[in-house]
């Protein structure tokens, strides 16, 4: 569930005594909750994850899909019909690879990917093995660059999920009490800055404890 642009007006008028959007108006609001995702989307990527399926190109070189910022795994195989699940696909580190087999890449092409590689440096792109003839097709997980919500669309929503309300409050209240304006107070403005920062803080420590992958004591 993404977050509505008037949810967050009402939240935010309430707290800077301004319901009716006078001293900071709702286009600035807007404005500031855009920028609000790129600030989450720098800390918490996985808050605008999604899983898409995604056809290869010929070879060992991809390249995630349009509108992706940085991929997060590489799942499985899919079957030609992109529903039907296949062979899951392990991570794997590409310089042990490379020593092993430094012609990996020219391989005869395959029908399915057994293992993938990922370099941090190059967050679009990843490479598979064995090498793939076109179309085969595997589920990935990336993070989409989130779409800005017009300043004039009231209706809009923030393209994040709704458990990052509270942060995108805090942000865009920090964004107004720091405006060059006669409402401008840095004191308030730091302490809105800092809430932002411990709301995504607390959203990290819910997330790893909540983790299936975090361990459990034995029964």
């Amino acid at each position: 569930m993404t977050i509505r642009v008037s949810d967050i007006a009402v939240r935010v008028g309430d707290l800077l005594l301004d319901e009716d959007h006078i001293r900071w108006p709702l286009a600035e609001i807007i404005r500031w909750g855009n920028e609000a995702m790129g600030a989450i989307l720098n800390r918490h990527p996985q808050a605008f994850s999604r899983v898409s399926v995604m056809s290869l190109v010929a070879g060992t070189k991809q390249t995630i899909p349009e509108g992706g910022v940085s991929l997060l795994d590489v799942v499985r195989n899919m079957a030609a019909d992109g529903v039907t699940p296949a062979g899951a696909i392990r991570r794997s580190d590409r310089q042990q690879l490379d020593d092993a087999d430094p012609d990996w890449h020219t391989h005869k092409p395959k029908k399915a990917v057994r293992h993938y590689m990922h370099d941090d440096r190059m967050p679009t792109v990843f490479y598979v093995y064995p090498p793939v003839v076109a179309d085969v097709k595997v589920e990935l997980v990336d993070t989409m660059l989130p779409a800005e919500v017009a300043e004039d669309d009231e209706d809009g929503e923030f393209d994040c999920r709704v458990e990052y309300t509270e942060a995108v409050v805090n942000f865009i209240c920090y964004r107004s009490l720091s405006k060059d304006a006669d409402f401008a107070n840095g004191q308030l403005a730091s302490g809105y800055y800092a809430a932002f920062e411990a709301a995504l803080g607390v959203k990290t420590q819910a997330q790893m404890a909540a983790s299936p992958n975090q361990p459990t004591n034995s029964v």
